[in-house]
């Protein structure tokens, strides 16, 4: 059927929605044979991320590919099909007394193979991992219409490529995730977060280094500006089930905000907010316990300032020690180009997502002017050990302009991998580095 969805200004000629593996094999077998350009699609909600697609014949859906095959509390473990939100996928596991340990943005429209695909991990993965850690196997169609099979469901050493990691990440360009395989945990007695509003960035990495140096082991260790919580969250903490109201705003001044979460058993979780809490002496800090813990961290996942108009999205990869620096030569960026910044740094895992944006219009707002200062972002990140890539607001920036940036010699083993796997090169052309 023709479709009616546009990708990045492109409009796909038809939209197909396979009901099953032999649908999809068929599908792409076809299409390898007459050259169309596929676009896999699961909630759409990375579609900004990274360059627009080369080009769009169809728009090849996962949402009939959906379900949870095999849950196993006892070994813990979870496969499910693609088109699964990861929602849904959660509740299956949590309705076996565990956790799957999926902290996406925007969990409810989220599905299990848009996550593998891109990798987004949320504030979690401090104490979670990184999807890479977490997912065991996958099982995939081809461009050739080939299923292939990549580790299993359970947690064991192996010899050779782990080409189950290829896939994590590889935004769909070597084939179609048809069912992922994850490792569950057990369900924890109570979680609790403190928010503490620190005078500055240094002393939030200064905290952030206590704390990582300690015996704590935080489920979440972020530092994020104010604007960084969904509007109505900041008003809306203290009438939350097991908040403690801070005696100030949270926000005071735009002060940096430190996010540390802790899990486990409710006198260790106790504890280790007590210790987190005490090391801050005549700080405000705000408490949320359980439930409320719980809606923070879905309230940071679901929603919060997005990119588009007069926004431009980044995120960047540093060295856990380089977080903090990087947001600090943001902010100096954004303040001599007459830009606001927001930001979230996940202080445990040297991820930093940042919001340029316009100040009442101000600035020359044209193409080269926003493409000059993300070079000049990106050559931080660079200069730090790290990348930095567009997860939103594209249309700022010239055409053609990198959305990922230089990944180096590597590029050449991406590409052939790339042709191995995808020799007629239909599935998500152009979405990955360097084009391919």
């Amino acid at each position: 059927m023709s479709s009616e969805i546009t990708i990045r200004g492109l409009s796909p000629l038809t939209e197909s929605c396979p009901a099953d593996e032999a649908q999809l094999a068929e599908l792409l077998t076809l299409a390898g044979a007459g050259g169309a350009a596929c676009y896999i699609a699961g909630g759409l909600t990375k579609q900004d991320w990274g360059p627009a697609p080369a080009r769009i014949d169809r728009l090849v859906s996962t949402a009939g590919l959906s379900g949870c095959s095999d849950v196993d509390p006892d070994n813990l473990t979870l496969s499910a099909a693609p088109g699964t939100t990861v929602a849904e996928a959660r509740e299956r596991a949590h309705a076996v007394d565990r956790i799957l340990p999926l902290d996406p943005g925007h969990p409810g429209r989220a599905t299990i193979g848009g996550v593998v695909a891109t990798g987004d991990q949320g504030a979690r993965a401090a104490g979670y991992g990184g999807l890479r850690d977490l997912v065991l196997g996958v099982r995939a169609t081809l461009a050739d219409g080939s299923a292939v099979k990549f580790g299993g469901r359970t947690m064991k050493n192996v010899t050779g490529y782990d080409m189950t990691k290829l896939f994590v990440g590889s935004f769909g360009i070597l084939g179609v995730i048809t069912e992922a395989t994850f490792r569950l945990l057990p369900r924890f007695d109570s979680q609790a977060v403190a928010i503490l509003p620190l005078p500055s960035l240094d002393e939030a990495k200064a905290s952030v280094a206590r704390i990582i140096a300690s015996y704590l082991q935080p489920l979440a260790l972020e530092v994020i500006s104010a604007d960084a919580l969904p509007p109505d969250f900041a008003s809306s903490t203290a009438k939350l089930p097991g908040g403690r109201a801070a005696t100030g705003a949270p926000a005071a001044g735009g002060r940096p905000l430190l996010l540390a979460g802790f899990s486990g058993h409710r006198a260790a979780v106790d504890r280790s907010i007590k210790e987190v809490t005490e090391a801050h002496p005549g700080v405000a800090a705000q408490v949320l316990r359980d439930d409320a813990a719980e809606t923070l961290y879905e309230h940071l996942a679901a929603s919060g300032p997005e990119a588009g108009g007069d926004r431009l999205g980044l995120r960047a990869s540093v060295p856990i020690s380089r977080a903090l620096d990087m947001v600090a030569a943001a902010q100096t960026c954004a303040a001599s180009n007459g830009l606001s910044v927001g930001f979230r740094a996940g202080a445990a895992r040297g991820r930093v997502d940042l919001l340029l944006a316009t100040r009442d219009g101000s600035g020359p707002n044209t193409d080269a002017w926003f493409a000059s200062v993300l070079s000049h972002m990106r050559a931080q990140a660079v200069s730090m050990g790290g990348s930095l890539f567009v997860t939103g607001g594209a249309a700022l920036l010239p055409g053609g302009y990198d959305a990922w940036g230089d990944v180096g010699p590597s590029l050449a083993i991406m590409k052939r991998i790339k042709e191995r796997f995808d020799p007629t090169g239909i599935l998500n052309p152009g979405r990955f580095v360097g084009g391919i």
